[in-house]
């Protein structure tokens, strides 16, 4: 599933919103982890049509932070 998700800066989300990839179950409002970094998501289930371009750049999201 594609995601896509804000990147936090000093636990606020800023910016523009990113496109990741997921194995696990997520919801609009949860913490993620890529890489050191953590996100908010701020929307689920993007077409795949709209991520095919780049597709192959996406990264992966590692984890979910649990509330």
């Amino acid at each position: 599933m594609y995601i896509k998700a804000k990147y936090l800066k000093n636990d606020i989300p800023a910016g523009k919103a990113y496109t990741f990839e997921t194995n696990v179950p997520v919801k609009i409002g949860d913490k993620i982890s890529v890489g050191k970094a953590q996100a908010v998501v701020e929307v689920v289930n993007v077409p795949e049509e709209e991520v095919s371009g780049y597709k192959d750049k996406i990264k992966k999201v590692q984890k979910v932070e649990e509330e």
